[in-house]
C-alpha cells in the first residue's frame, strides 16, 4: 500500500480540519409516527476534511504522488493519523485535492475518507 511521502507536512492545519462520523443507519418511513432508524452496517468509513501548508518544491512531490503512486487519486494510501498516535489508511472522497497559493506557500485541502 502506498505511503504518504515523508517529505510532505505529517499534520493538517487545525483550522478548517472535520473528521466526521461513517453513517450506517437505515431509516424506514412508517405509517404513521417518525421513521424507525436500525443499524445497517457495523463498519462505515469515516469522512475526512482539512488541509495542508506546502511550498511549492513540496506541492509538486504531492501532485507526483496523487497522479502515479495514486493513479489519479484511484488508490489507498496510508498517512499519520491526525490528533491521535499511529496512522491511518485513507482515500480520496467525493472530490481530488485542491490547491490555493497563500503568500509564497500553497494550501491543499482534501476531502478524505478513512477506512482503517
Amino acid at each position: 500500500m502506498n505511503v504518504w511521502p515523508g517529505t510532505l507536512p505529517q499534520h493538517m492545519e487545525r483550522e478548517g480540519f472535520q473528521q466526521g462520523f461513517g453513517d450506517g443507519r437505515l431509516s424506514t418511513p412508517t405509517e404513521a409516527g417518525s421513521t424507525r432508524t436500525r443499524r445497517r452496517f457495523s463498519y462505515t468509513p469515516e469522512p475526512l476534511q482539512g488541509a495542508f501548508r506546502m511550498s511549492a518544491a513540496q506541492l509538486v512531490t504531492f501532485r507526483s504522488f496523487v497522479a502515479g503512486d495514486l493513479r489519479g487519486g484511484s488508490l489507498p494510501f496510508r498517512m499519520p493519523a491526525q490528533g491521535e498516535a499511529g496512522e491511518w489508511i485513507v482515500k480520496f472522497g467525493q472530490n481530488l485535492p485542491s490547491s490555493v497559493p497563500i503568500g509564497n506557500k500553497w494550501r491543499v485541502s482534501l476531502d478524505l475518507v478513512r477506512l482503517g
